[in-house]
């Protein structure tokens, strides 16, 4: 072929392409994308289809859902591709036909609430069609990609976003975008949430002491815990103070700035404040485990380890930093390490006692409502 004409070829393909991609309908694109974020909200699972191309593709958009679209304080995506246990696959398929390779797996998988995505060019690949019509019957919220005239899938699910073209490349290229396209809007959306939640923290921090705050956040985020807070001793020196909470878990907890809680209520608490050493917990060990009701009124409930740091300024003791992780000891145990981290962290911040009066004198909330 020419130069001239290989150009020309070149660019009508693109020119196509982008057709297709005008005509892509923003709206079911954004349900798709709603659907796949209450499926994670849920701890729904997802599951996704297809064959040849378009089972490359449901490879890739469930690599790019478990992995791409992680964001940290936020769950994780439950997705499953079918196409990627061969042996599976292959024993349907010769047991009982390659029509069930989808439906057959998913019957001891998909639930309820599930999401389930089929992708087809021609939107008539009979093993994806089953699996459809299982998941619909289990209770399933059904997508189909599907290409050429949309052909029985299209109106067999809940969402489908076609591609009207009878090229199927063109059909395979238009499905990968449209993956990524959600997966990119997916982490915005997450990412947008935690970021919300950061600022809700600092809104909450007014009643308290914005450099405490600071210190828990930078806690939870450089150890990686699940909650971070921070109390300080309050006059007469019988009950402690929240003043900082990491966001992530601020939203929607009970625990807020500000809250006093009597040290007779925190029997850990009030050990590191008179002996000034940290203390390591753990709570399926009896010896190191606190009182569930002192975690849950200073950190936070279901908490597996962590430690209370004592806060001190010019080497007295004026609070309590406190530490949770609520995922199992051997997946994330708070290690001695993990420790000596916290505390050269918390040694950092320390202020000096003029620094400490100035900023100690912050709102208490009471039950009686604010008190100076």
């Amino acid at each position: 072929m020419a130069g001239g004409a290989m150009i020309d070829s070149i660019s009508q393909y693109l020119v196509e392409v982008q057709r297709l991609l005008d005509l892509a309908s923003r709206s079911e694109i954004a349900r798709v994308i709603e659907i796949l974020l209450e499926a994670n909200r849920a701890r729904c699972r997802v599951f996704i289809m297809g064959n040849g191309g378009s089972a490359a593709t449901a490879s890739h958009f469930a690599c790019d859902l478990g992995k791409g679209a992680i964001v940290p304080g936020q769950p994780r995506f439950q997705v499953i591709a079918l196409t990627d246990n061969v042996p599976l696959m292959t024993a349907w398929a010769n047991d009982t036909g390659y029509e069930n390779i989808f439906a057959q797996q998913l019957a001891g998988l998909v639930q309820a609430g599930d999401v389930v995505i089929g992708i087809s060019g021609s939107g008539n690949s009979a093993n994806v069609l089953n699996a459809i019509r299982l998941a619909r019957v289990r209770g399933a919220v059904t997508v189909g990609l599907a290409g050429f005239d949309g052909g029985r899938l299209k109106g067999l699910v809940d969402v489908c976003l076609h591609v009207p073209s009878f090229c199927m490349e063109q059909v395979e290229d238009l499905h990968l975008i449209l993956a990524h396209l959600m997966c990119t809007r997916i982490r915005r959306v997450l990412r947008d949430i935690v970021d919300a939640q950061w600022a809700l923290a600092w809104e909450m921090a007014e009643g308290g002491d914005r450099t405490i705050q600071t210190l828990a956040e930078r806690l939870a985020r450089t150890l990686r815990v699940t909650i971070a807070s921070a109390v300080t001793l309050d006059e007469p020196g019988d009950a402690v103070v929240i003043r900082g909470v990491s966001p992530i878990h601020a939203l929607g907890s009970p625990l807020r700035v500000g809250r006093r809680i009597l040290l007779d209520d925190a029997p850990a608490h009030r050990r590191v404040i008179q002996e000034g050493q940290a203390l390591l917990f753990r709570q399926q060990d009896r010896a190191l485990a606190i009182l569930p009701s002192e975690l849950e009124m200073t950190l936070t409930s279901g908490l597996k380890s962590g430690a209370l740091l004592p806060l001190k300024a010019a080497d007295e003791v004026v609070g309590v930093v406190g530490l949770g992780e609520r995922r199992a000891w051997d997946r994330s145990p708070f290690t001695e390490e993990r420790l000596q981290r916290g505390l050269a962290l918390v040694a950092e911040w320390a202020p000096t006692t003029a620094e400490w009066d100035a900023s100690a004198r912050r709102p208490v909330l009471t039950e009686q409502g604010v008190r100076a």
